[in-house]
């Protein structure tokens, strides 16, 4: 509010304790760091799970083999998926240089998680100080979507790094590198875009205000993310012939209802809601009203402003896609930006901040709900191990054989020795179209994308694989 002071009023004196909160932060940082590595590098050998599998993870092999590239051509569409290929030919020149190994590839997306972590530690400490920095990078490394994604060869990590970038260097006027944040950001994923776009609306809209016109590297800025992805789009015009992905194209929600509903109770809620963020959203709350009864607005207004206009956009470019919750960890990255600024006043010494670091990570864990196989949640490990356990046991030396009829994602694990679950893939004969016509079906609770296969009532249960909330059977029909 006008005439009313910031909430940075807060701070202790510069120099009363800027030394010790100093050192303490980067403390408490290592420690941050130090879990996720001791919750991710048990789970580095794991076999590619779900768009790992049948898309990213054998994209990212096969440049690794042929050469990585940007170039659209360079992979076939089925890998490529008209995606921009920055993210594919970073892990594919790792892949190159150290092996395109499963260990090898999650170890390189772990990698850029902690670059992520180190990155948002960085630029929210500069602007709000040791004590917000570290509370929104604890409050990121203790997301349930983020401890999924901090080691799976996806896009969301990267294109999440390059979001950070963007928004740091857009308030502090460096246009040079904005440009290359947001360009990164586009050449990563489609919904760098979004990002971009925000950015340019944003800065015009203070440019506006103050009634000046943008500078021409302001400008300049502004036109190399949609430049850049232009080109993209008429390199894949020329090497398959479309500008989008025909597959993905058809998946685009145009119905207003739907939309509405992709915004609200699917993107929006995930973002605000689920997987514990209700907790964080109420602290956050909590700490806005304890700055306006002393009197104070909320502190760092213009990055704020900022944060939240890249998030709408986030959001409501995602509710134009079929729903995949991992699609917005960006959003989820800047909303632990925005906690560790509303609560930076409140942040001044290393004991204020570390319990303000454990009652974010404690009400995350408590407030969430149970854990899910999906590749938003850490049980998308257990529905890795519980697939790879059947993949295995169907390439027995000794199995006796006959056709399989099973889910999508088991086929893709079955036939793709580039998933990592079969060093050879099932023989196309062995696969049964319709579970009527199998001699063994697959039933799994989880990732089954609606493919219920039908167990006659007299097949008998050959094998079982359960890992947590992950549960796969393996039925033997009686009558083959």
């Amino acid at each position: 509010m006008e005439g009313r002071p910031d909430g940075a009023a807060f701070r202790v004196p510069a120099g009363t304790l800027a030394p010790v909160v100093r050192i303490g932060a980067w403390v408490l940082l290592a420690v941050v760091l130090a879990v996720l590595l001791a919750v991710k590098l048990p789970l580095l050998d794991l076999p590619f799970y779900w768009d790992e599998a049948w898309v990213y993870g054998p994209a990212v092999r096969t440049l690794a083999r042929e050469g990585p590239s940007l170039l659209p051509g360079a992979l076939p569409p089925e890998l490529g998926r008209g995606h921009p290929l920055l993210f594919h030919a970073t892990l594919g020149m790792v892949g190159l240089l150290f092996g395109d190994t499963p260990v090898v590839l999650h170890a390189a997306a772990l990698g850029l998680s902690l670059v992520l972590l180190i990155t948002l530690f960085l630029v929210v400490r500069a602007e709000a100080g040791p004590g917000a920095a570290v509370l929104a990078v604890t409050a990121l490394a203790f997301q349930p979507v983020f401890l999924a994604q901090s080691g799976l060869v996806l896009p969301e990590v990267m294109l999440s790094l390059f979001t950070v970038l963007a928004v740091a260097a857009c308030r502090s006027g460096r246009h040079g590198a904005l440009a290359v944040a947001l360009t990164g950001a586009v050449l990563t994923k489609e919904s760098g875009l979004a990002v971009a776009a925000a950015v340019v609306l944003y800065m015009g809209y203070e440019a506006w205000k103050r009634g000046r016109w943008p500078s021409r590297s302001a400008l300049m800025a502004w036109v190399a993310p949609f430049a850049a992805f232009s080109v993209h789009a008429l390199l894949q015009w020329q090497a398959h012939g479309w500008f989008l992905y025909p597959e993905h194209v058809g998946h685009t929600v145009t119905d207003p209802a739907a939309v509405l509903a992709n915004l609200t109770e699917g993107y929006g809620a995930f973002l605000l809601v689920y997987q514990g963020r209700n907790a964080l959203v109420i602290l956050a709350l909590l700490g806005v009203v304890a700055l306006r009864w002393r009197g104070l607005s909320i502190p760092h207004g213009t990055t704020q402003g900022l944060l939240w206009t890249v998030i709408a956009a986030l959001l409501c470019f995602s509710a134009l896609n079929f729903y995949s919750a991992r699609y917005i960890l960006a959003a989820v990255v800047l909303l632990c930006w925005s906690l560790g600024l509303v609560l930076a006043p409140f942040l001044q010494g290393n004991l204020r901040t570390l319990a303000a670091m454990a009652v974010v990570a404690l009400v995350t864990f408590v407030a969430n709900g149970p854990r899910s196989t999906a590749d938003s949640d850490l049980g998308y490990a257990e529905g890795a191990r519980a697939i790879r356990d059947l993949a295995q046991h169907l390439s027995r030396p000794d199995d006796p054989g006959g056709t399989v009829a099973a889910p999508y994602i088991v086929r893709e694990a079955l036939t793709e020795p580039l998933a990592g679950y079969v060093e050879r893939p099932l023989p196309a004969d062995r696969l049964a179209v319709e579970a009527a016509d199998a001699d063994r079906i697959v039933r799994m609770d989880f990732a089954s994308y609606g493919e219920e296969l039908t167990v006659p009532r007299d097949a008998l249960l050959e094998a079982r694989f359960d890992h947590g909330p992950a549960h796969v059977a393996l039925y033997r029909t009686t009558a083959r």
